[in-house]
């Protein structure tokens, strides 16, 4: 029986059966565990907000039985078993237990999700969230930090039997109450289509989303874009084309080699002569450089977006030469 993440859930079908089928995914790099264990410490930031507003928390700490942070649930289906790990439980002042997840983002993604539906900017975080009021079968609380000021906003998720009242849960009007876009049982029907598909062996359809930026699985994607079967062409426009790009190919390589060779030659003699002139060819020695690189791993999404600019449109092409068979 196969075990899925609630975290995971809402994550692209293609995903879950690449990992399902033993697909190995892209190695993370180091600052990935950096940012996860900067993301803990703002989501205990957080919670100890909540405590000072005067709500009473269960806390999270270790799980025992997998080594995850977090209060570990489960569920169980047919063909499958989710596991997950609340951040919180919120004791009412009836001794109700309720589920509390804590996000913790960027000032430019806050904004966007007091300007919108709290989901619509991160819609896999509803699949989480729906597991875990299954599990708990209570609705539950969604706490919201914008990691960059301390503020927050609060929501009520599908309360839809009055569980969270203004007398037993305290600074109730600064909750805004929402409802899931998915519910359980949609999640459970997408999965066991993902279970169909790891049966019969099979990769999921691509799902091109803003998400396959981070995607550990995204070169399967590729791959897949690379073996789409050429058509030999035969016209005498396109033949003499391509032999003149590969005659010109091969003197630009026999240039590429015979300046290299003299860069190698002029750059010894500049190092003890900074700038000379010969046979017409000025030399200039500066000493060593770097090259500036940016690790966007690093730049939270929302702030990436920002820098980020298009230039005009241009052919996207690539020309390679095969080898002679």
């Amino acid at each position: 029986m196969n075990y899925y993440r609630m975290s995971e859930t809402g994550a692209c079908p293609r995903v879950l059966t690449a990992r399902g089928l033993g697909y190995e995914a892209a190695v993370r790099p180091v600052q990935d565990e950096h940012r996860l264990r900067y993301y803990t410490l703002l989501e205990s930031i957080a919670a100890q907000q909540m405590a000072d507003q005067g709500y009473v928390l269960e806390e999270g700490g270790l799980c025992e039985q997998c080594g995850s942070h977090g209060i570990h649930v489960e569920l169980s289906t047919a063909l499958f078993k989710l596991t997950g790990h609340l951040d919180r439980r919120l004791v009412l002042s009836t001794g109700v237990k309720v589920p509390v997840e804590i996000k913790s983002i960027g000032r430019f993604t806050f904004q966007k999700m007091e300007n919108s539906s709290v989901f619509a900017v991160y819609p896999e975080y509803a699949a989480q969230m729906a597991c875990y009021m299954e599990a708990e079968k209570m609705p539950g609380i969604y706490w919201v930090m914008n990691r960059d000021t301390g503020d927050n906003i609060k929501y009520i998720v599908n309360d839809t039997k009055g569980v969270l009242t203004p007398s037993n849960l305290g600074h109730f009007s600064e909750f805004t109450q929402v409802t899931l876009p998915v519910t359980y049982q949609e999640i459970v029907d997408r999965l066991n289509n993902v279970e169909i598909l790891l049966q019969e062996k099979e990769l999921a359809p691509s799902n091109i989303t803003d998400s396959c930026r981070w995607c550990d699985y995204k070169y399967l994607c590729i791959k897949e874009e690379k073996e789409e079967v050429a058509v030999e062409e035969s016209d005498k426009t396109l033949v003499e084309a391509a032999q003149l790009y590969k005659e010109g190919n091969k003197y630009k390589k026999l240039y590429e080699d015979a300046t290299d060779q003299a860069k190698a030659i002029l750059l010894k003699h500049a190092l003890s002569t900074n700038k000379y002139k010969v046979s017409g060819v000025s030399v200039s020695y500066r000493g060593m450089t770097k090259k500036k690189l940016i690790n966007e791993s690093l730049i939270p999404e929302e702030i990436l977006k920002k820098a980020i600019y298009y230039s005009n449109e241009y052919p996207d092409i690539t020309i390679r030469i095969l080898k002679e068979k």
